[in-house]
């Protein structure tokens, strides 16, 4: 399960949007380069830009931190995180980054209040679609702290809100699984099957809660 506790998943990238046209160019070489996983450079020209031009841009910020998460630098992510939220508290996505950097750090408790403070400030529709990976997370926090019924419940939130990730399906059986409750395993199970039916984990999963659930058939 270490595996996927805390894990980032790659695709969220940051908008190119709010920049001065004459300067557009340089901004967009640090997205650039983050986009090809060149985390340190792009967060070395997101830096530089800032500092000559709009230092305090809160998505501008947030951005640098998330480069500086993706290269793990946590400590660094962090700083610009915060600068973030001071400028814009009303923002989600430094909320779901910090709490990106407190689960690689193995500080789930901490992680979990950030991913639930992302939760609270995600009311704009351009935040909204953020959601499914905000509970995702807060479910990883919640198991890693052993708290399966939280976990139950936030990745139950995930799988509302986006029903074809068949990662996050997996992920709730497995914390009906550990909790012995076989009967809402299975289904969880099934569905993270029948979206991936080749993934032989679902399938062993899946064959285990028919046992337990004693559906022989």
């Amino acid at each position: 399960m270490k595996k996927w506790i805390g894990g980032t998943i790659a695709g969220i990238l940051f908008l190119v949007a709010g920049i001065p046209p004459a300067r557009s160019a340089d901004w967009k070489k640090a997205v650039d380069l983050y986009r090809r996983g060149k985390y340190i450079e792009a967060a070395m020209e997101a830096k530089a830009w800032l500092d000559m031009n709009k230092p305090d841009w809160a998505e501008g910020l947030t951005f640098l931190g998330q480069c500086y998460l993706r290269a793990g630098k946590y400590n660094e992510a962090l700083v610009e995180l915060d600068k973030s939220v001071r400028v814009d508290p009303e923002q989600a996505k430094p909320y779901l980054f910090m709490g990106e950097v407190y689960t690689a750090q193995k500080k789930y408790s901490e992680a979990l209040k950030q991913y639930l403070k992302a939760e609270q400030k995600a009311d704009k529709p351009e935040e909204k679609k953020y959601l499914p990976l905000v509970y995702e997370k807060a479910g990883d926090a919640a198991m890693a702290l052993k708290s399966y019924g939280d976990a139950a419940a936030y990745y139950q939130k995930a799988t509302r809100l986006n029903s074809k990730r068949d990662a996050v399906w997996y992920k709730l059986g497995i914390t009906y699984y550990t909790a012995r409750d076989f009967d809402n395993a299975l289904p969880a199970f099934e569905s993270a099957f029948n979206l991936a039916p080749k993934n032989k984990n679902y399938g062993l999963y899946y064959l285990k809660s028919l046992t337990y659930a004693k559906q022989y058939d």
